[in-house]
């Protein structure tokens, strides 16, 4: 059960995913998150619990804002190039927009670095 809770990279995409689970937030040694290709409407306040998380892969679901609570992970980058993913809502404070990735000039070599599924350290 302990070494459960040392998992820094964890693949949960394409698994036609609606919710998580909330035990996800408890692996708070998480560093890289891919929640990708999935059917995800809504990321729970809790996500707020993964100080530790850097990368946060949400290309192809169905949210259509991102929680407040993005914003306390300091190192946060959150990829999400999809059509389905509505970020350019006024809502959504600097905070959590700054660290949005999406697919323009200055965020080409992550594009590559994901679509290989190669881990960044």
């Amino acid at each position: 059960k302990n070494d459960l809770l040392k998992i820094k990279h964890l693949d949960l995409s394409d698994r036609n995913l609606k919710h998580l689970p909330l035990a996800l937030f408890k692996l708070t040694n998480l560093t890289h998150l891919y929640l990708n290709d999935n059917q995800i409407e809504f990321l729970p306040e809790e996500i707020g619990w993964l100080k530790n998380l850097r990368f946060l892969n949400l290309d192809y679901n169905r949210l259509q804002m991102l929680p407040f609570n993005l914003q306390v992970i300091p190192s946060l980058k959150i990829w999400c190039r999809s059509q389905h993913f509505n970020f350019y809502d006024e809502e959504i404070p600097e905070s959590i927009y700054n660290k949005v990735l999406i697919d323009s000039s200055r965020d080409r070599g992550m594009e590559t670095l994901i679509d290989r599924k190669i881990h960044l350290n």
